[in-house]
């Protein structure tokens, strides 16, 4: 995040309001920047933290103690959108100090005004917002009073040099000034806040995608074998261990010995899956057949596809193993069904053949024979 510290006020402080502020004393200023200070340090031992709780809790401890220090009771994060090619608000996280059931949905699209093209083109341009109700006129009053605010700073945050969007700080009840001495602490806390829900989202995506991978490689229907550079096998899923009817650890510490000693080729397995691993982690994909043997000694031919991948800065190879014995099962079945139908028909041409001599003959098969007695012949 860029430490970008410019602040814009939209509209002018009246001669009154700035002699007020003018007059503070120097002791009363320092104090106040100290204790921001101090609780900024709290934050950001919070935010910071590995933690297992969630974002709501991190947020409750360290974002509380600013919020009391500045007097803020709403923080919301936005981001842009852009809607009908316009630039829009779009809320995407809100905490409330208090529980407003009257508040919108979250994620909430902020209507659309000259007064939020104003707050982007700012934003946009690394300043930060400072406005409070005192110093607008009736339709920027409007427009703070239907989103229920009195004052609000608005934060820009700059990801990787790109505007990411912004943290607003907002007042509901008081028109809230927000010290000129304290802002850059006040900027430094809403940067942190928006670290700690983008390192959130981030661990929550990948867990997520960890999970969904995960239920993918288990539910997988055909098995599938992780190894490494070391030629070991690393993982494996559910339906690569039915096909060898063993548990993942020994599956793991004894592959090679559930191998049957050579291939249908005539190759021993041992060498010929040592060759084909490395062939794979070279980057050469392949489809093979290859023999497995089950725990009880029953062959499983299977096809086997192998490629690879980079991980960590490591490639670890995979293969996809497809359970032949169906198939193979069913090669047979055809097979004694077709030998079954050759038979068949070279019966039925036995028979033809047979008949139609019969029948030059003059034979009638289809009549009892009988001798001149009228007795059936045997």
């Amino acid at each position: 995040m860029d430490d970008r510290k410019a602040t814009v006020r939209l509209y002018p402080l009246s001669s009154a309001t700035r002699k007020q502020h003018d007059l503070t004393p120097t002791g009363d200023v320092n104090a106040r920047r100290s204790n921001l200070a101090e609780t900024l340090n709290i934050a950001t031992s919070v935010f910071l933290s590995n933690d297992e709780e969630s974002f709501d809790d991190m947020v409750t401890h360290g974002l509380v103690p600013i919020a009391d220090a500045v007097g803020i009771d709403r923080v919301c994060i936005y981001q842009d959108v852009h809607v009908d090619g316009k630039t829009r608000f779009l809320q995407i996280y809100r905490w409330c100090r208090l529980p407003d059931e009257t508040l919108t949905a979250i994620p909430h699209l902020l209507p659309e005004s000259e007064i939020t093209d104003a707050w982007h083109a700012a934003l946009m341009r690394g300043e930060c917002v400072h406005l409070r109700q005192s110093e607008m006129n009736e339709d920027e009053w409007y427009y703070l009073h239907t989103s229920g605010l009195s004052s609000v700073y608005i934060v820009p945050i700059f990801m990787r040099h790109r505007y990411w969007g912004s943290i607003a700080l907002q007042n509901t009840t008081n028109d809230c000034y927000f010290e000129d001495d304290c802002l850059d602490l006040l900027q430094s806390a809403a940067r942190l806040f928006a670290f700690a829900y983008v390192r959130t989202e981030a661990e929550t995506k990948a867990e997520e995608l960890r999970n969904y991978n995960a239920t993918l490689f288990e539910s997988a229907p055909i098995g599938l074998a992780v190894f490494n550079e070391d030629c070991k096998i690393v993982d494996s899923n559910e339906a690569f261990l039915r096909m060898h009817g063993v548990d993942k650890q020994t599956l793991l510490e004894q592959f090679f010995h559930l191998l049957p000693d050579v291939q249908p080729d005539g190759r021993k397995s041992v060498d010929k899956a040592i060759d084909i691993m490395k062939r794979a982690l070279a980057g050469e994909q392949m489809v093979i057949e290859w023999m497995h043997k089950s725990a009880t000694g029953e062959f499983v031919p299977s096809e086997l596809t192998l490629t690879s991948m980079v991980r960590d800065g490591k490639r670890y190879g995979l293969a996809y193993i497809y359970d032949l014995r169906y198939v193979k099962r069913l090669e047979a079945d055809t097979k004694q069904h077709r030998e079954k139908a050759a038979m068949t028909r070279v019966w039925e041409r036995a028979y033809k053949d047979l008949r139609k001599k019969v029948d030059n003959l003059g034979i009638n098969v289809d009549q009892p024979q009988v001798n001149p007695e009228g007795v059936p012949k045997e």
